[in-house]
């Protein structure tokens, strides 16, 4: 947003109009303009006063009142930033060369050092290596100003040249500036105010111009000091400069005179001599110069000093302009400064850094010095010094059910317990404060196997803990255990056959268990009472802070019903969703092209109304089963003739997901055994032929849980994307070593050979089956640890790498590379703090470590310590 600070502003009001009304205003006038801008007469009187002591201002009393001039001091800094951002916008020529600084300063004068940098960097200097800078060569004359002045030429070298070899010269440049921070500065400007011609209209209002005119250039005059003005040749193909310059100049020339009206107006004084050629201005190629030319009235009376001369560009054009602002006031004031021990940005071959500044949400500046962005704190910037701490960008969860964990909030909390004793307590406990007839329903993270007795509990039990309510317990996402009462209320009976993709468990006498698998939990899943608009807005923040408490900034929601898209675009509308949520309506459960039809008809409103905060990503499928029925190519353990199941016929998925890519929206399909991998890959290649121009990353692989070689070879091949769970294998390892043996769990989750095979891989939970929090996945994908024991250690990653598949990668999965994933300039201020530096502490301090804070977007989503409370 605009620079709004009062200090900022008053800057502004001296640099554009007091200077050529004489440079003085009275005290009283200067709160009346700024009251225009909606700041308080105690603010301005704090701005000024704080402007006095740093040597801008200077306090003079008249016959009309008390009043403040700037400083003689400060002029030639004002006349610089005249040329700066009044001059010439066109890019420089290659043909004219680079201007090279060279600096080397002893570590005993290390505050010089800090100061080169952060001067040459307001000059649009970019850093190519350390203490080597260049820019184009016509900023030697500024630079050599600049350092001049301040007294560092000292410890600096400069030289003009022509770059000669080796590299590619447009590709190293990016690397010497930060494009993206630097368009989204332009982009953000354009679009704050492209409006205001429209709405202002061709003859503004003075008043209302001089509220736009002031925000509008506070906020344009850093720009030219962050873009160097390269030669067009060196920058991006979509460089959006040339928009903003072009709003900027039709705006100046629209507003600058009745600006100055207004100020003249409120300080008693006529248009003198500097309104003429106020307007003018260097315009972008194309536009031509626009030139505003008024009649010289008498001299201004709120000043008896001389105007200062009329300013030229280097085409000679008179540029009387308003001007920049003093060099320390260059750095727009940050929300946020962080130091920390170390800030892993994960920008590949970037060093460790020590300082990072927010500011409008976004990452503005990283320094590898702790003080080096001090010049980025203003009065309202919060400053946290954690100097044992360390940063990472915020983790995505690109597998996982935040839907089924907001549903889950209240129910009773059976995975605390660690035998059925305990477990069926729980569910007596709730029935007693339930009344008679209403249903109970457990949590869902929980597995049987963890338990003692390493089993469900019967129908029987629950009748025994709970006779008088209809009881659901639910293991994961696809088992059901029902008590007599919910049973009933289901209909189902012994002769009800079993739907497709689903299992209704029978006893060896063909009575019903209560028991449901798959796609038969939906029968009585769909009887139980939905809470809520509001409950459930309550139920998705208490879930998703859950998420953020362990370092996730993102959660990709691998199963949403279609009729729960509207419950999470109201919860975004509350501001309660505390992650960023990537939802894939759920087709679990269909079978049929013309279901998937009537589903993909409901989405048809949702194409195209993404925001950061919310978007649908596409669609998922299940090729398979789980834990229970997951299609493998062998028989399961002690099952001679059973291989699980394939919920799809695959002719008829080719035909379904074939629909959902011709409707532009994305596919991730469930696969965990080895022949459901199998015939997804058959499916997918099959789409691919029709579709030979489907973008990359259109298709993925959910789990790929038992890849063969040949199987990731043809995933690589065919370009597709995985998405692994190791917390998933954590906790159900023991329970599908019972299912498939030893062996074959060992196999799971291959990541070493993935990676190394030159997969996109990146990593989630699999919630409920397997716990979420960013550091527990990254220590079981280290360690390949579970609860029953260590599963195929040779699989095992580094921890850099387990971090990539949660950030780096897991942006590149949901296409959102240029705004997340890596702490960078320009980037979304998604982050988390961490009390010990993940990437080095003890693999049992990593298993339980949490954030001390979690930011997404720059706002404190988890923040347990009110590091960021308001004092």
């Amino acid at each position: 947003m605009p620079e709004t600070r009062p200090s900022a502003l008053i800057n502004t009001v001296y640099g554009a109009f007091v200077r050529r009304l004489g440079g003085w205003i009275p005290v009283s006038d200067l709160i009346a303009l700024l009251a225009e801008l909606d700041v308080g007469s105690q603010a301005v009187r704090s701005a000024i006063s704080r402007l006095k002591k740093g040597g801008t201002l200077v306090q003079e009393r008249r016959a009309t009142g008390t009043g403040y001039r700037l400083s003689p001091a400060v002029g030639p800094v004002f006349d610089e930033g005249d040329r700066r951002i009044f001059g010439s916008l066109e890019p420089a020529r290659l043909a004219d060369g680079w201007v090279i600084a060279i600096f080397s300063v002893p570590e005993s004068e290390r505050a010089h050092r800090h100061q080169l940098r952060s001067r040459l960097s307001w000059l649009g200097f970019g850093n190519a290596s350390p203490g080597v800078w260049l820019a184009p060569a016509r900023l030697l004359p500024d630079a050599e100003l600049m350092l001049r002045r301040l007294g560092l030429s000292d410890y600096v070298h400069l030289f003009t040249g022509e770059y000669a070899a080796f590299a590619e010269l447009r590709e190293a440049v990016s690397g010497w500036w930060d494009f993206p921070a630097i368009e989204h500065q332009y982009a953000e400007f354009a679009d704050i105010h492209r409006p205001l011609a429209q709405r202002l209209g061709a003859d503004p209002d003075p008043a209302a111009a001089f509220r736009a005119y002031v925000p509008m250039l506070t906020q344009w005059r850093r720009l030219p000091y962050l873009d160097p003005g390269l030669p067009t040749e060196l920058l991006p193909a979509d460089w959006n400069a040339v928009v903003a310059r072009r709003v900027f100049a039709e705006l100046h020339q629209l507003l600058a005179v009745p600006s100055l009206r207004y100020v003249e107006q409120v300080a008693g004084a006529p248009t003198g001599p500097a309104v003429e050629n106020l307007a003018a201005v260097d315009q972008p190629p194309g536009t031509g110069r626009v030139r505003r030319g008024l009649p010289r009235p008498a001299p201004p009376r709120c000043s008896e000093q001389p105007h200062p001369p009329e300013i030229r560009t280097e085409q000679g054009v008179p540029a009387v302009m308003p001007p920049a602002m003093p060099h320390a006031d260059l750095v727009p004031p940050a929300d946020l400064v962080l130091r920390a021990a170390a800030v892993h940005t994960l920008v590949p071959g970037q060093a460790p850094q020590r300082a990072l500044a927010v500011k409008g949400g976004r990452i503005a500046a990283l320094a590898p010095d702790p003080a080096g962005l001090d010049d980025w704190i203003g009065l309202g910037t919060a400053v946290l010094d954690q100097p044992a701490a360390t940063v990472l960008p915020a983790f995505d969860d690109t597998h996982t059910h935040l839907i089924l964990a907001a549903d889950s909030v209240h129910d009773v909390p059976v995975h605390r317990a660690r035998d059925l004793a305990g477990f069926l307590k729980l569910i007596r406990l709730r029935a007693a404060t339930t009344p008679p007839g209403e249903w109970i329903r457990t949590t869902i993270n929980w597995q049987e196997f963890n338990l003692a007795e390493r089993r469900l509990p019967t129908m029987a039990e629950l009748d025994a803990a709970a006779a008088e309510h209809p009881v659901l317990v639910k293991r994961g996402a696809y088992n059901v255990v029902l008590n007599s009462a919910a049973l009933r209320l289901t209909g189902l009976g012994p002769d009800t056959p079993d739907p497709a993709g689903g299992r209704i468990e029978r006893a060896a006498d063909g009575s019903l268990t209560g028991r449901l698998i798959g796609s038969a939990a939906a029968r009585a899943e769909a009887l139980l009472p939905r809470p809520d608009l509001v409950a459930r807005i309550e139920d998705l923040h208490a879930a998703s802070r859950a998420y953020a408490a362990t370092g996730i900034g993102t959660v990709r929601d691998c199963m949403v019903p279609l009729a729960d898209l509207p419950v999470l675009r109201a919860a975004r509308e509350a501001g309660a969703l505390a992650v960023r949520v990537r939802a894939l309506v759920s087709a679990i459960g269909l079978n049929s092209v013309a279901q998937v039809q009537e589903l993909l008809a409901g989405m048809e409103s949702w194409q195209g109304a993404d925001d950061d905060q919310l978007s649908v990503w596409g669609v998922k499928f299940g090729i398979d089963g789980g834990i229970e029925a997951g299609a493998l190519e062998q028989p399961y353990a002690g099952r001679d003739c059973y291989c699980g199941s394939l919920n799809w016929e695959p002719e008829a998925l080719v035909e379904a997901v074939d629909a959902v890519v011709r409707r532009g929206w994305r596919v991730g399909s469930h696969a965990w055994g080895d022949r459901g991998l199998r015939v997804l890959l058959d499916v997918y290649e099959e789409v691919l032929r029709r579709h030979p121009d489907l973008p990359a990353g259109t298709l993925v692989i959910e789990h790929g849980g038992l890849a063969r070689p040949e199987q990731r070879t043809r995933a690589i091949e065919l370009g597709l994307p995985v998405t692994v769970q190791h917390p998933l294998l954590h906790d159900a390892a023991g329970a599908q070593i019972r299912e498939w043996g030893a062996e074959r769990v060992a196999d799971l989750f291959p990541l070493r050979e993935w990676l190394d095979e030159g997969a996109l891989l990146t990593a989630g939970s699999d919630f409920p089956v397997g716990p979420f929090g960013a550091m527990t996945s990254v220590w079981g994908m280290t360690t390949r640890q579970t609860l029953a024991g260590v599963q195929g250690p040779g699989h095992a990653i580094t921890r850099p790498e387990a971090f990539a598949l949660h950030t780096v990668n897991a942006a590149r999965l949901t296409g959102e590379s240029v705004t997340r994933g890596t702490l960078a300039p320009g980037r979304f201020a998604d982050l988390t703090l961490w009390p010990a530096d993940p990437l080095r502490c003890p693999d049992l301090e990593l298993a339980t470590l949490l954030p001390d804070l979690t930011l997404i977007g720059g706002r404190a989503v988890h923040d347990p310590h009110g590091l960021l409370a308001s004092p």
